[in-house]
């Protein structure tokens, strides 16, 4: 009687199989992508974009769900980073590859000159910051400065500070200034200077023992997030500790505020570097809705949350918000 109901089951769930494959067209691949796993976000016109298992999807506050992938129009696979350049409305999507798409008034643009450009060297891009109507990439090979109006690379920074190319980590802009991380180092330059020339980079010390991996420019200030996990902030005086914990994972500065995601724990600073009350909870990143008192975090594995602020307090407002897929990405034929 056991071998019989194994067989019924077996046969049902084969029927069941065979049907689900019979409505896919003749020729057509089904795929089924993941999204378990959420860590960036940005807040870009009413709109949040989050990148989950290098898959992108965004949400709306009326609760609208949609997914985005080659099927939809993107140029390729396995995003890594999202950007929005508020002065020219266009989503800036980095893929893993090199390749690059600008997402503006429903229509999709593609720079593929990075991706398909001949260089035996790393191209991976590690950090993706923008300034007004430029996006600067920071990878393996040196700074890209993509114009994003003409969707163009404007300028490619070859750092030759040491034999063959230099990695750039990231990279804080402000006024006529160019602050970038190396493997090598933190360097200066000025826009006003032949850029392309890599003795007009200048080096800037920093704290013996370590390196800076992220750098972002607030209240004035130069914020670095060090290999060794610890926050260094630069004065007149030198550098200095301005936050120790060692699952400090990246730093943002958005409408006003300075934010340290360090794995359950969020920094929120304000301009007068006062602490902002943030529920705990676990982030990757962060985008700011400048126009509410709403926070989108990219959790990993909850998806999409959202806190809102109540009486001096960040606190969650929704959460585990993600799109229905798989644990892993398949195929069906």
């Amino acid at each position: 009687m056991y071998q019989i109901k194994r067989s019924l089951i077996f046969t049902f769930l084969f029927f069941i199989t065979l049907t689900a494959f019979s409505q896919i067209a003749l020729g057509k691949w089904r795929t089924h992508f993941s999204y378990n796993s959420a860590n960036q976000v940005v807040y870009a016109d009413n709109k949040v974009y989050v990148v989950a298992s290098g898959e992108l999807y965004s949400y709306t506050n009326k609760g609208d769900l949609e997914t985005f992938s080659t099927l939809t129009g993107l140029s390729d696979h396995d995003v890594s980073f999202v950007s929005w350049s508020e002065a020219e409305k266009t989503l800036i999507i980095v893929y893993s590859d090199g390749n690059i798409d600008f997402f503006k008034d429903s229509r999709l643009f593609n720079l593929s000159d990075f991706k398909n450009k001949s260089l035996a060297a790393d191209k991976t891009v590690y950090g993706v910051r923008i300034e007004g109507s430029k996006a600067y990439l920071s990878t393996g090979v040196g700074l890209l400065v993509i114009d994003v109006n003409k969707q163009e690379i404007e300028e490619t920074y070859y750092l030759n500070f040491s034999s063959g190319y230099t990695t750039v980590y990231d990279a804080a802009v402000w006024g006529d200034s160019i602050e970038v991380s190396t493997a090598n180092g933190l360097y200066r330059g000025n826009k006003t200077s032949n850029l392309l020339d890599a003795t007009n980079w200048y080096p800037i010390s920093f704290v013996s023992g370590t390196k800076a991996t992220k750098i972002v420019r607030f209240s004035n200030q130069t914020y670095a997030l060090a290999e060794n996990g610890v926050v260094y902030r630069n004065s007149t005086s030198g550098w200095s500790v301005f936050l120790n914990d060692p699952k400090a994972s990246s730093l943002s500065v958005q409408n006003g505020y300075l934010f340290i995601c360090a794995g359950k724990k969020i920094y929120m600073y304000n301009s007068a570097m006062e602490l902002q009350n943030v529920d705990s909870i676990q982030n990757y990143s962060i985008a700011i809705n400048p126009s509410s008192n709403l926070l989108y975090i990219a959790s990993g594995k909850r998806g999409l949350s959202i806190l809102s602020r109540t009486n001096s307090k960040y606190s969650v407002l929704k959460d585990s918000i993600l799109p229905n897929g798989p644990a892993f990405v398949y195929l069906c034929w």
